[in-house]
């Protein structure tokens, strides 16, 4: 096929192969270099890039702000599917881990654990899968309105 000029690869610069390219770094960012819980890190950053994420219960203005609490990175991890295991906490910090490799970021607001994907992670996601976001809005504006 190559000795008949045919091209056989991908090329960074080839307009009908940057698809195909981004689905290739997705898959290779939740293979290379990790375990158990960096793809899954990765898959609940996707998950939410989607908006395929259900809040638990009082976890309403998580989604406006973009952090959520221990709590509910929790119930995503395991705690959200009928018949999973609870994650205990020698698996917490196993899990912690890994969503930080996969992009998360752990932050203190107001005295409270709160995580969030990092801002870089979720443009670099939005671009690889063609989802156009609004930034979030911040509270204080939200109020003003």
């Amino acid at each position: 096929m190559w000795r008949q000029g045919q091209r056989w690869w991908l090329d960074d610069n080839e307009p009908r192969d940057m698809k195909l390219l981004r689905m290739a770094q997705a898959e290779q960012f939740r293979r290379v270099g990790g375990g158990v819980w960096d793809e899954v890190g990765a898959d609940l950053a996707e998950r939410l890039v989607y908006d395929r994420l259900s809040m638990l219960e009082g976890e309403m203005i998580a989604p406006m702000s973009g952090n959520f609490s221990v709590e509910q990175m929790r119930y995503w991890l395991g705690g959200s599917i009928e018949g999973a295991a609870k994650i205990d906490d020698g698996a917490w910090i196993r899990a912690a881990e890994g969503l930080k490799r996969a992009g998360w970021e752990s932050i203190t607001v107001n005295g409270r654990r709160r995580w969030r994907l990092m801002r870089e992670r979720m443009e670099e996601l939005c671009q690889m899968l063609e989802i156009s976001r609004e930034p979030k809005k911040s509270l204080s504006l939200i109020a003003a309105e």
